[in-house]
């Protein structure tokens, strides 16, 4: 999974998922919601996809990463 965000101002404008390496019908098809979800949640705490766990929690830690990187 790799994960890009853009910013404004403190604000997630932008999330770039690839998760094309996961699990086709699982992970693979996650990518769209947890965007969305990322986005609405501004940060980690959003809900992760249905049946696409482990992608979700991938996707979570990876945005950790980025938010500790912006400070």
């Amino acid at each position: 999974v790799t994960v890009t965000a853009t910013f404004d101002k403190g604000t997630i404008t932008d999330v770039v998922l690839d998760v094309s390496g996961e699990t086709a019908g699982f992970g693979a098809d996650a990518g769209e919601t947890l965007v969305e979800n990322i986005k609405a949640a501004n940060g980690v705490d959003f809900d992760g996809k249905s049946g696409a766990s482990v992608t979700s929690e991938a996707v979570r830690t990876a945005m950790a990463d980025i938010l500790a990187q912006k400070g």
